[in-house]
């Protein structure tokens, strides 16, 4: 993201001065705060009720907006939020082993706390909010940070604190340069580091900036919950593929197994069947006699 910042900063520079405190805000809360309380709380509790606890920020947002705008929420926003939590519990597995860790909960909370100022700070762009109910005439506002500059000083605070917390003990920090597996193949570490830095990092949240300023941070993190519905049925997916991996070699031996003449067949190109059972008795094989239950196998 460095290039395409630099591009969009060119003579404006004051623009970042300008959003100085809510980039570092957003680096150091919506980026390093979010992933360091959801994979501490992940290592202490099952990850479906992390996901649960960590999903409750979007009932902060909810909050946060009544208490901020005035923006009493309605039924429909009471209902959706009921039926997101639950539908959420329902989806995941909270019933997964490791039982609940009181010191995970609060990682996890962390995490909701985190994602909820995550997703008010990336719908902040200096114009009216689609949250905030309309007052008044439209006045002035000042420029909004580019989403790809915002997410691009973000992701530097976000490294700085995050390395801090590595020097500290608090993240334990490893490095390597040997291959991984990923999907049962051996790779280069950087695949999946590439996968991470531009999908996983810079795509979602540039994206995730420019959905929340059109939508809200209320809609935008209702729509948010969509992430552990592709997460859980990519999950389901590889699963099956790891508790099935012999499917296609089954198939495979059917077919042989079907084109395998039979007992008592005419073998191609002539000859005694009984040529067949001789070359069982010269190998050492056992001689196979028809049974009613082949058929049936």
């Amino acid at each position: 993201l460095t290039g395409p910042a630099l591009v969009q900063l060119r003579g404006r520079w004051a623009l970042l001065r300008r959003w100085g405190w809510r980039t570092v805000a957003y680096g150091c809360v919506g980026v390093a705060a979010c992933q360091l309380g959801y994979f501490n709380a992940i290592s202490r509790m099952p990850v479906g009720i992390a996901l649960l606890i960590e999903y409750m920020g979007i009932l902060l947002v909810v909050g946060w907006l009544w208490v901020r705008n005035g923006q009493r929420p309605r039924r429909l926003t009471i209902a959706g939020s009921a039926a997101a939590i639950g539908g959420l519990a329902l989806m995941l597995d909270l019933s997964g082993p490791g039982g609940t860790s009181p010191v995970g909960v609060l990682w996890a909370l962390l995490a909701a706390v985190s994602m909820a100022v995550y997703f008010i700070l990336s719908a902040w762009s200096g114009t009216p909010s689609p949250d905030a109910a309309p007052a008044g005439p439209p006045s002035s506002a000042p420029e909004a940070l580019p989403p790809v500059v915002m997410t691009w000083g973000g992701m530097i605070v976000g490294a700085v604190v995050l390395a801090g917390c590595g020097v500290t003990g608090l993240a334990p920090l490893a490095f390597s340069s040997a291959d991984v597996t990923l999907l049962h193949h051996q790779v280069s570490w950087l695949v999946p580091i590439l996968g991470l830095s531009v999908l996983a990092a810079a795509f979602a949240y540039v994206t995730g900036i420019g959905a929340a300023r059109r939508l809200g941070a209320k809609l935008g993190s209702f729509v948010a919950l969509a992430e552990v519905l592709f997460a859980e049925e990519l999950h389901r997916g590889r699963h099956l593929v790891q508790q099935h991996p012999g499917e296609q070699h089954g198939e495979q031996d059917l077919r042989q197994r079907d084109e395998r003449p039979e007992l008592g067949a005419q073998p191609a190109g002539g000859g005694d069947p009984c040529d067949v059972r001789e070359g069982r008795r010269q190998h050492g094989q056992p001689e196979h006699r028809y049974q009613p239950a082949d058929r049936k196998s």
